[in-house]
């Protein structure tokens, strides 16, 4: 008999439970929370894993070394890190540990002066795209001001910049947060959106998109605008 009650007992508890899955699947309030968690997983800026230098596949690796990049018998660029590796078909370039990496531009008098500067610990050249990927924490100097991000990206032919996680801004007494950035070395614009907060000496404004003129060194913010005053 004590047996059969126990068992009694057991079948209820499990009907109760299972009652209260259905209801929570049920919920309206628990797919709310799903959707919202997998909108912030969707969302979420993905770090960019670090090139691996490939294990017997055919290149030259550099220690310690300087490697430039030519064109139309010009430097381009110059970089500075522990390893270098080059791929044999000179097709794929992968840096670690750059202490110091700089792109080139030619100057009105047929010199050259410096349209980038940066540190990271890592960086991939590709030169069918010439695309430049960099990340690991960049800390970096263009014609604007400086900048600090996880990962950017260059092209060095239409010299176009970006960085898609949260990056920080200065140029002397202004500096900018976002969650990302977008621009161009050449017409030194740049457009910075998502959570946008702008700090120049006594005045805080944050909006959700903000466009930094670098050559005329003024900038437009934009929707959401709020504004904070010290008086």
């Amino acid at each position: 008999m004590a047996e059969i009650n126990d068992a009694c007992r057991r079948v209820e508890v499990v009907r109760r439970l299972m009652s209260i899955i259905v209801k929570v699947f049920q919920s309206k309030l628990f797919w709310g929370i799903v959707l919202v968690g997998l909108a912030v997983l969707t969302w979420r800026p993905r770090k960019e894993l670090p090139p691996q230098i490939p294990v017997g596949k055919q290149g030259m690796t550099l220690l310690g070394s300087n490697l430039i990049g030519w064109k139309k018998q010009e430097p381009k660029w110059e970089v500075k890190a522990e390893t270098i590796w080059r791929s044999k078909d000179e097709k794929t370039i992968i840096f670690q540990n750059l202490s110091e990496a700089v792109i080139y531009k030619t100057t009105t008098d047929n010199g050259r002066s410096e349209h980038l500067s940066f540190s990271a610990p890592w960086a991939e050249m590709n030169m069918r795209t010439n695309i430049l990927r960099l990340g690991g924490g960049i800390k970096g100097r263009i014609n604007q001001g400086g900048f600090e991000t996880e990962e950017a990206q260059v092209n060095t032919e239409t010299n176009e910049i970006e960085a898609p996680g949260k990056i920080i801004f200065f140029h002397d007494d202004l500096r900018i947060e976002a969650q990302q950035m977008t621009g161009n070395l050449d017409t030194e614009a740049l457009v910075f959106t998502g959570e946008v907060l702008l700090e120049e000496g006594d005045y805080t404004a944050r909006g959700k998109s903000l466009k930094y003129y670098g050559k005329e060194e003024r900038y437009v913010l934009e929707e959401e605008i709020e504004v904070e005053l010290e008086l």
